[in-house]
């Protein structure tokens, strides 16, 4: 029987053996297709638990990144499995003989060996390195059918035919054995060798089994087809065990970028004496994704996205998402610094920070969950309070205090950014700085130039070629102009240089300032215009600005105090109330409209020393079942008349009433303002060794010096301009 050109001759007895071949590839194939779907479906089962906390669980779940490629598989081995099985049932074996036929069956197994390999080479686990990956797998497994297709069109005799399928598969084989040699940098390269040795026997077999077809050794072909279609069965495992070996590479990187230093420079001290403590601590700091859920978007941002998401099943956080084009270990390592900063800034008015998540095509930074910023509490209608200057001293005192914060380490931090957008307001009302990607270390002076136009300090305005050089002082500046935002909300800055960039720099270095009111308070008066005077060396610092607000919301917290005495005392004999009943009388009052307003204002009476918890155990709280009582003395002491005299005085006598209650063991204030005292070890019991209190000082240093390696790259000569 001859056969057409281009196409073997196959014998009954092959005919009859490849039902047989069908059947296994139904098995084959439909193994490949259970274990994709079971692995989909395992990870979205274990990832729920895993979002319990459930460490074992954490250690099942694969990257979600991974669910594209699994997809495809699956798709793949769908498709082929139907057609085998279609085929087996219906007795249909198609032109077998046909080598553009016989090399289309040929592809699928080669595709998802391609189609691994190729996405794991990738330097990420982006969208992009999947399309890349997939195009890979694409052209090269449609190589051998193009040449038998082309080879047949042109009837190429069958041996130059062979040998150039082989060539071109020895190739591909080459490309398998130099991978095996030097495995990627991703997985580990045990993972890597498995899933390679695998391909590679497959390949064995298939050359053994094209060979012997070839040479028209049937039966001895029959076997080797069987052997691959057999070996095949097992690269669900071979595929399994690379995957779970790359996830934990990036729960590596994760780690280790972290803990790395962007550049060789280490300081001494980290170095000699505190490097492991640091490397303790930020540990810590890295949340395996199997613990981070990520449900709606709350904002977009120039650089990052901002969700809601649920922290091990318990916790609502704020996640902020990084997307960039290549997730590779120099991409996190760019996160390592902003995250070690906010890892070590623990402070009541700085939102609180969980740690960062590696999760390709992602890199997430997770923190507290807040209600809204302060640009947007300051464009919605103002309800009609009784005393609205106190509610807006305690959203200021909240600003002054973490920039205070930022400026107590040595040397102080630079924000270089602050502005209403940057503060957050939580579910207690208080206020809390967020946003230090432009933070800096002010280990030197020259700095490139970061702000928003209304809140740059005339220093930074003149920096030249986009390099100034300033101080903390700048801050100070970008401060005062926020507290003004919060007096005077929803009012123009610079009404005439709306929309005009230039014109407000020209406004802010001719002097120029936001309007005041007239019937504003001295003190505030006081400190907004000291705060953003043009010399910088004049302004306060950051903690003059606490002490004069406290000073101011000591005054309006003794009215307030006063009057919600008075309404205590109609209803009884006493001098205590629970917490609901103060909130309820707050809010009667209209000092608050809604009880997380309510309790900022209790924590100031507290804050202020006119209010204390009966034991001083606990902050401000609507609950029915905790007691609070009201200190008669410093509500006397707080009326305005009694504080121009204790101005006056420098005799100190009762205004020291604070301090007397600290050394009785009062701890209110520190409770009021979000801070939580150490409990004391008893006698026998051996200290706590907390490595959270090291860890400052240390970041600092390695900070310190990504500071000065970016300044001296960026800055050849600049001019100080303040001393």
């Amino acid at each position: 029987m001859s056969a057409p050109p281009g196409e073997a001759v196959l014998g009954d007895a092959f005919y009859h053996d490849y039902r047989k071949v069908q059947v296994v590839n139904v098995f084959g194939y439909g193994l490949l297709l259970i274990a994709s779907l079971s692995i989909i479906v395992h990870l979205r089962r274990t990832r729920s638990t895993a979002y319990l906390g459930d460490m074992e669980a954490a250690k099942k779940v694969l990257l979600p990144a991974f669910e594209p490629l699994l997809w495809i598989l699956a798709a793949v081995a769908f498709g082929y499995s139907s057609f085998y099985l279609g085929a087996a049932v219906a007795s249909y074996s198609g032109p077998l003989s046909s080598p553009v036929y016989a090399e289309a069956l040929y592809m699928p197994r080669q595709f998802n060996s391609y189609l691994v390999v190729a996405y794991l080479s990738q330097p990420s686990l982006s969208l992009p390195s999947m399309h890349r990956a997939l195009a890979i797998a694409v052209v090269l497994a449609a190589g051998a059918p193009l040449i038998a297709l082309v080879a047949v069109a042109l009837e190429t005799d069958s041996h130059v035919r062979y040998i150039l399928l082989t060539i071109y598969r020895s190739f591909m084989v080459l490309g398998f054995l130099y991978r095996f040699v030097y495995p990627g940098s991703r997985a580990n390269r045990r993972a890597w060798r498995i899933f390679l040795s695998f391909v590679l026997v497959y390949y064995a077999s298939f050359f053994s089994q094209t060979y012997m077809f070839y040479k028209d050794f049937s039966t001895e072909g029959t076997f080797f087809l069987f052997t691959t279609s057999f070996w095949y069965v097992l690269a669900p495992f071979a595929i399994w065990q690379l995957l779970k070996a790359d996830t934990e590479h990036w729960r590596g990187v994760g780690r280790q970028a972290i803990l790395q230093h962007p550049t060789t420079k280490v300081h001494e001290v980290v170095s000699a004496q505190g490097l492991h403590v640091l490397l303790e601590v930020h540990q810590r700091d890295v949340i395996d994704f199997a613990h981070l859920k990520i449900d709606d978007k709350i904002g977009v941002g120039a650089t990052s996205d901002v969700y809601k998401g649920l922290l091990r099943s318990s916790t609502r956080v704020a996640v902020k998402v990084y997307t960039p084009n290549e997730i590779s270990e120099a991409t996190i390592a760019e996160f390592s610094q902003e995250t070690a900063l906010c890892a070590a800034l623990k402070h009541p008015n700085i939102v609180a920070f969980y740690g960062m998540c590696v999760a390709p095509p992602a890199i997430c930074l997770v923190s507290e969950l807040c209600e809204c910023s302060l640009d947007a509490l300051l464009t919605q209608p103002r309800p009609a309070y009784t005393d609205p200057l106190l509610a807006q001293v305690t959203l200021m005192l909240d600003a002054a205090r973490a920039v205070a914060y930022l400026h107590s380490f040595s040397p102080p931090f630079l924000h270089r950014d602050l502005k209403p957008a940057n503060f957050l307001l939580d579910t207690n009302h208080v206020l809390k700085l967020t946003d230090f990607g432009e933070s800096r270390s002010l280990s030197t002076r020259a700095m490139t130039i970061k702000g928003t136009i209304e809140y740059m300090a005339p220093e930074v305005i003149e920096g030249k070629q986009g390099v100034a050089t300033y101080t903390h002082v700048a801050d100070v500046y970008s401060l005062a102009i926020t507290l003004w935002d919060i007096l005077h909300p929803g009012r123009e800055k610079y009404p005439v240089g709306r929309q005009n960039p230039l014109k407000i720099f020209e406004m802010v270095l001719d002097g120029q300032r936001p309007p005041l009111d007239h019937e504003l308070h001295p003190l505030l008066r006081d400190v907004l215009e000291s705060a953003w005077c043009s010399q910088p060396e004049y302004r306060p610092s950051a903690v003059a600005i606490v002490q004069a607000l406290e000073q101011v919301q000591e005054e309006l917290c003794g009215i307030v105090a006063q009057n919600l005495l008075r309404v205590i005392k109609c209803l009884g004999p006493r001098l205590a109330a629970t917490g609901a009943e103060l909130t309820h009388c707050l809010i009667q009052n209209e000092y608050a409209f809604t009880v997380a307003e309510a309790t900022r204002l209790g924590n100031a009476l507290m804050d202020a020393g006119l209010l204390h918890h009966e034991t001083h155990e606990r902050a401000f709280e609507d609950s029915a079942t905790t007691t609070y009582f009201f200190h008669e003395q410093a509500i006397e002491l707080s009326q305005p008349c009694v504080l121009l005299s204790k101005d006056k005085s420098n005799d100190g006598g009762d205004s020291n009433y604070n301090a007397d209650l600290l050394e009785a063991g009062c701890r209110c204030r520190q409770h009021a303002q979000g801070h939580v005292p150490q409990t004391k070890t008893k006698w026998y019991q051996r200290p706590r060794k907390d490595v959270r209190t090291k860890v400052n000082a240390l970041t600092v240093h390695l900070l310190n010096d990504l500071a000065e390696d970016d300044a001296l790259h960026k800055v050849s000569d600049t001019t100080s301009l303040s001393g």
